[in-house]
């Protein structure tokens, strides 16, 4: 007969409910357990679809289509179409200079201001000369005026002219130099000289982040079609559905967040397995007490059971809570009620299964034990297999390691569920401190830490065509701006090395279609680097030059695996002569390389490689480069300085260039400091997880030492009541928690550290990311100094508890 046949079928609830108020400490710390897990798992997959989220909602605010130099009743006719979010008008000045300062003009309405989020006060500029003035700007001019005002200025077309001030925008300048200005359509028109009634539709269609680019253009198109707009007028932004096709939550992604909550709930449930275990050990004899009154094991094991499932009740909301306000906090845009729901769901569904395998174990543990053998069980492993005189000074330090080797299953799983806190949290770590996105900026600076490079300084109203940029830089390269340039950089005190580069712009065909392009010319002291990267073509660089062709890298475009080229192949290069006209000429293919498998083969930094080959998809020796063109490819130069005299350099480059259209002044320094922003908030959101892997650790350990010390209090007990002293008591509980912390931190120095050195290696090597393996010390100091702070925390605890109790108490308590 079972026990709820003798009384009632709540019986093993009421029992259960009982022995969970009776052990208020370490239900306290399941709880804990539980919802931390729980939140960490929620945190990252908010995060993850979060982040997704966020990058789409963003883009769905971004436009995709422009319609050139259409009518405002064409305008006015797409805003009022259903399948379009919002439409809004823009016009384009151009940019010109005025004395360091580069000026970018242009027209834009209501709506576009409010896409833009551009803060002002005043009005937008609708007619007549009204302008809007970036308040910086104002100041750099050291002119006061309120919107309203007349302020007399050149906009960069050499001429001055009164303007009225409609109001004053909060946008800063960029790089600390070009400000934006909001004008009228007449102001734009009398800038370019074109005509100023007609404006850019730019367009942001319903649904468009789940279109494809074929059925956006497809789309685009037929709306154009209805309003009398030509194809020719219509602009695609291809970069926002490469965007929207990468921003989505991909198969991968679910997979990766799959197996991080698979791994913390792996790690809770060695922690809560462990509880148990030990509970169920220090209760076995009350198991065999309820066999004893008629209880089955179906009943005992239920409630084990059931004491795991009511503390995961417990401990799920609480976890589920913090883990929402963590997925808020680290993408609040990217926020949404339902995932936030479908998530929540997921993670109490882990959580309950997570604790009911947890508890499994130690629940057939309690059910098999027979009332006879629960009245002998100890708790610990092994079999007695006869006496043997044996010889051991029984100090309190070895009786702590005798402890801990009679049951080598609970040690184990405390040892376990410890050290996977600690090898996720060296691993993560070593990876924070090792990427590097400096590199990034690096390998645009291989050969020093400063570039001066040409740029085409189009003015107001100019052809941006990439024809009249190759026309603009070949005049450029012609006009030997770049000779005086290293003239003059070679002669500044501190400047150490020059390395110059070549580059031409073209016009190309290699996939069946014309697009813009570069050809880096190749010089002869790169010729042998270039030789290891899987090249294929004249061995020498005297044969390489005795033939007109190109030299193609096969792996940085993805689209040369839909359309192959070999060697031999030919396409069509288009590009300007001295006198500015264009000339088409059929190239062949003479050889071929590849830069992104010798990289990954090699592990080189980009840094590593001179701007000459990592500059472009085609390479040609110099002088046949400047053969065909029939001028000058001098592109830029690289410079290295004295650091102690970089600041002056760095003055004196801005005295010389910074008022000049056609120079771009660039610096190491200023790539590596943007690199760094744009990594810090995934440094957050890794950062976060060290946290919680840390507060995860430190819990365990608590946990451990309660459980140890509660199902202990009698053997303890015993121990005193033969002369051990309470000093010696604390050294053999010090001595197992030693133990525990000193395998941690091993398993975390060493087994993270390494597993944090493959991660980087991986990524180096797979996906191109540059890191510089770096061991995560901070980190790792604290984690040892708080792990140590509970030991002796503990230990002190766990004497003040033993203290307080008398020894028969706690011998009678036990029986």
């Amino acid at each position: 007969m079972g026990l709820d046949k003798n009384n009632n079928r709540n019986v093993v609830n009421k029992i259960a409910k009982k022995d969970l108020h009776k052990n208020r400490n370490l239900n306290l710390f399941t709880c804990m357990t539980v919802a931390l897990s729980v939140a960490l798992i929620l945190t990252f997959l908010l995060y993850g679809f979060g982040s997704a989220t966020e990058k789409l909602r963003r883009m769905e605010e971004r436009s995709q289509v422009t319609y050139e130099q259409v009518t405002k009743e064409q305008l006015e006719q797409i805003k009022d179409r259903p399948d379009i979010l919002w439409a809004g008008g823009s016009m384009s000045a151009g940019s010109a200079k005025v004395g360091t300062a580069r000026l970018v003009v242009f027209y834009q309405d209501a709506v576009m201001a409010e896409k833009n989020e551009l803060k002002y006060t005043g009005e937008l500029p609708e007619e007549g000369t009204e302008l809007m003035l970036p308040r910086d700007y104002l100041e750099r001019l050291n002119i006061k005026a309120s919107p309203g005002d007349t302020v007399s200025l050149d906009l960069g077309d050499g001429q001055t002219r009164d303007y009225s001030l409609s109001g004053i925008s909060e946008a800063p300048s960029k790089g600390g130099g070009i400000y934006r200005i909001v004008a009228s359509q007449n102001v734009i028109g009398l800038l370019t000289g074109r005509p100023s009634d007609r404006v850019d539709a730019v367009v942001d269609m319903k649904n468009a982040t789940n279109m494809t680019l074929s059925e956006a253009t497809e789309k685009a198109a037929q709306i154009g079609a209805e309003y009398g707009i030509s194809e020719e007028q219509i602009k695609m932004a291809e970069s926002f559905f490469n965007q929207a096709s990468v921003s989505r939550i991909g198969t991968l992604t679910i997979v990766m967040l799959a197996a991080v909550a698979v791994l913390i709930l792996l790690s809770a449930g060695i922690v809560i397995k462990n509880i148990f275990y030990i509970s169920v050990a220090g209760k076995v004899r009350e198991y065999g007490q309820l066999r004893t009154i008629g209880a089955t094991q179906k009943q005992v094991r239920r409630l084990v059971t059931r004491e795991g499932m009511v503390l995961a009740a417990r401990g799920i909301p609480f976890g589920l809570a913090f883990g929402c306000l963590m997925g808020y906090i680290l993408v609040p845009k990217g926020w949404e009620w339902k995932t936030a729901l479908l998530c929540g769901i997921v993670c109490v569904l882990f959580g309950f299964a997570g604790v009911r395998l947890a508890v499994r174990k130690p629940a057939r543990i309690a059910a098999k034990t027979s009332p006879i053998e629960a009245a002998q069980y100890t708790g610990y492993e092994g079999k007695h297999t006869g006496t043997k005189n044996l010889t051991r000074s029984l100090n309190p330090s070895y009786l702590g390691i005798l402890n801990l080797k009679r049951s080598k299953k609970k040690t184990a799983m405390t040892m376990c569920s410890l050290v996977l806190a600690g090898i996720l949290l060296g691993t993560i770590c070593t990876f924070v401190v090792s990427y590097k996105p400096e590199q990034v900026a690096l390998s645009q600076f291989p050969n020093g830490e400063y570039q001066v490079s040409l740029t085409v300084d189009q003015g107001y109203g100019a052809d941006t065509s990439q024809s009249s940029r190759m026309k603009n830089m070949t005049e450029l390269q012609k006009s030997g701006l770049m000779a005086e340039v290293e003239e003059q950089i070679m002669n500044i005190d501190g400047v150490r090395q020059i390395r110059p580069w070549y580059l031409v712009e073209i016009k190309q065909d290699i996939f069946q279609e014309e697009r813009e392009g570069s050809i880096n010319g190749l010089e002869e002291q790169d010729f042998a680097l270039l030789k290891q990267m899987n090249y294929e073509g004249p061995q020498t660089y005297e044969e390489l030059n005795a033939q007109m062709g190109v030299i193609l890298e096969l792996g940085s475009n993805s689209r040369l695996k839909e359309h192959p080229v070999h060697i031999g192949d030919t396409f069509h290069v288009t590009y300007c002569d001295p006198s500015g006209q264009e000339t088409v000429v059929e190239m062949p293919v003479i050889a071929t390389y590849n830069q992104i498998l010798w990289q990954q083969a090699n592990k080189v930094d980009y840094g590593e490689i001179p701007l000459s080959i990592m500059g472009s998809m085609l390479l040609m020796p110099v002088s046949q480069l400047e053969q065909m063109t029939g001028t000058d490819s001098s592109y830029g130069i690289e410079f290295a300085v004295d650091p102690s005299k970089a600041q002056s350099i760095e003055n004196t480059l801005t005295d010389l260039y910074a008022e000049s259209g056609n120079l771009n002044v660039m610096s190491k320094q200023e790539n590596m400091d943007a690199a760094r922003e744009m990594m810090e908030p995934m440094k957050i959101v890794l950062n976060v997880l060290a946290a919680f892997l840390i507060l995860f650790g430190i819990i365990n350990l608590i946990n451990t030492e309660l459980t140890n010390l509660y199902s202990r209090r009698r053997e303890i007990a015993v121990l005193q009541s033969v002369g051990m002293t309470k000093r010696q008591v604390g050294k053999m509980l010090s001595q197992e928690s030693t133990i525990y912390t000193v395998v941690t931190i091993a398993f975390t120095v060493i087994v993270g550290s390494l597993m944090g050195y493959g991660l980087q290696y991986a990524m180096e090597n797979a996906l191109m990311v540059p890191m510089e393996y770096t061991f995560p010390l901070i980190p790792v100091l604290l984690y040892i100094a708080a792990l140590l702070g509970v030991q002796f925390t503990m230990n002190a605890y766990g004497s003040r508890m033993l203290a307080q109790q008398p020894l028969v108490e706690r011998i009678r308590q036990a029986e």
